[in-house]
């Protein structure tokens, strides 16, 4: 007769063996969680610049980041919007920012920019109008993307000085300095009542347009519908181009005089048509020599 630990122990291995799927089963629910959790990010930070101290506010900024805000809601990303009304608060909230954890970060710039030794800067609401100390009391662009970090999203849009402009080329090498998984867009609009990137990135929170901004939010990008193909049976023959003969009287085409030279090496005759009147009335015989 086995022992009473000798009949236990199969069961032991059993109830392991439970306790061990068991554990697999939850730690792929939390490795699939945290799946869905990095398709969207964990806060959206939006930061309005349009004003300046010296110079006229941007209309297009408040209501643009007003209705991207809405539209993060709508799909249930938080979002948080940020009073900045000098440098200093700005590198501030930037530095809260940045040590903030739980996640994929997404920070929305809407504001005055200029660009500096082939820098990128965004223009806090004290600095004067002009731009000569741009590169001392403006943000670069470069610590905005690192305070968003890896894998996250930093989308700047970008409205001149008056009087100044932006370099496209920086702000496209910007774009492309992005990190693996890191997405960086940005807009220069020289219209103040524009605001193409906001604009787009609430279309893709519709699934429309950029589809790796979509994917970023955990929106399906919508796929537009391939052409209907026409089977080559349904599509009728050209009509034959028929020999137009000419009107009495009128000069036929040169090409004819060409044609017989070439086979008959003379001249042909008069390429003008006869025409024969047989009785008033009658039709009209057309004769082409």
């Amino acid at each position: 007769m086995r022992s009473i630990d000798e009949v236990r122990k199969p069961a032991g291995r059993v109830e392991r063996a439970r306790a061990g799927l068991a554990g697999v089963v939850v730690l792929a629910g939390v490795i699939a969680a945290c799946g869905v959790a990095q398709a969207r990010p964990a806060l959206v930070t939006l930061i309005d610049l349009s004003s300046l101290k010296d110079g006229p506010t941007i209309p297009s900024c408040a209501p643009a980041l007003a209705t991207l805000r809405d539209a993060l809601d709508t799909v249930g990303i938080p979002t948080q919007r940020m009073s900045v009304p000098n440098a200093d608060t700005l590198r501030l909230t930037l530095a809260q920012i940045g040590g903030q954890g739980g996640g994929e970060r997404m920070i929305v710039v809407c504001g005055y920019a200029a660009t500096s030794n082939d820098r990128l800067f965004v223009v806090p609401p004290d600095l004067p109008g002009g731009k000569a100390d741009i590169s001392r009391s403006g943000v670069s662009a470069d610590t905005i993307a690192r305070v968003a970090g890896s894998g996250s999203l930093a989308a700047l849009e970008l409205h001149p000085l008056p009087g100044g402009d932006v370099s496209d080329d920086v702000v496209g090498r910007w774009q492309a300095a992005a990190d693996p998984a890191t997405l960086r867009r940005a807009s220069v609009d020289r219209n103040a009542g524009d605001a193409t990137l906001l604009t787009h990135l609430t279309s893709a929170l519709k699934g429309q347009g950029d589809a790796a901004l979509s994917t970023f939010f955990g929106v399906q990008p919508q796929v537009e519908p391939p052409a209907p193909v026409v089977p080559a049976s349904a599509v009728p023959a050209a009509a034959a181009t028929a020999t137009d003969v000419p009107h009495p009287g009128v000069a036929l085409p040169a090409a004819l005089d060409a044609h017989a030279k070439a086979h008959d090496g003379a001249a042909a005759p008069s390429p003008v048509a006869k025409t024969t009147v047989t009785a008033p009335g009658a039709p009209v015989s057309v004769v082409v020599p």
